[in-house]
This record gives structure tokens, C-alpha cells and sequence, in this order.
């Protein structure tokens, strides 16, 4: 069996799951899949992964930003105090009321 001659090479179920930030069970569905780094079978019951291995599947995996949620949005600043919040309400009430009445003419 070729084993790492330094064991900070490789990782326990533990450290993987804090490497890539999965949980046990997520971690075992890819490895049934084949999507995750072959295991490393230490004892019966325990194993470990190269730790060069899950840093190379973690880079591997898409980087995707999805959209801004407040595109095309002015900033809203939200009411700090009773007055404020106060005249924001008044402030929505006249806008309903004003396209209340736009939408009857």
C-alpha cells in the first residue's frame, strides 16, 4: 500500500468535511458517484483523503455568481427612528393613494 511518508498529507472524514465545507452524507454520495477523491481505507472502520487530492477537487469545482438581487434598485436607507418611520409610512400611504386614484382615471 503506498501511504504518504507525512500524514499532515492527508485528511480525515472530519477535516474533509471542514475543507470543503459538506456534510458526512454529502461527502459519501459523490464518493458512491465517483465525484470525490478516492478514500484512503486506514483501519476497518476509518479512512482519510489525500489532502492534495480534495484541494485539487475543491479548486476544480465551478465558481458561478449568480445575480445581484438588488439590480437596477435604488439604495434604501431603512428608518432609524420613530419619525422616520413615521413619515416613511405617510410617504407609502400617499404613493398608494396616488396610484390608487392613477389606476381609477
Amino acid at each position: 500500500m503506498n501511504m504518504p511518508a507525512n500524514t499532515k498529507n492527508i485528511l480525515t472524514m472530519k477535516e474533509a468535511q471542514e475543507a470543503t465545507s459538506l456534510s458526512r452524507a454529502t461527502i459519501n454520495r459523490y464518493r458512491q458517484i465517483g465525484g470525490f477523491p478516492k478514500a484512503i481505507q486506514l483501519t476497518d472502520n476509518r479512512i482519510a483523503f489525500l489532502a492534495s487530492e480534495v484541494n485539487e477537487w475543491i479548486g476544480s469545482r465551478p465558481r458561478k455568481k449568480g445575480p445581484e438581487v438588488n439590480d437596477n434598485k435604488p439604495r434604501v436607507r431603512c428608518p432609524q427612528t420613530l419619525s422616520e418611520l413615521e413619515k416613511a409610512r405617510l410617504r407609502e400611504c400617499a404613493e398608494m393613494r396616488a396610484n390608487k386614484q392613477g389606476d381609477g382615471a
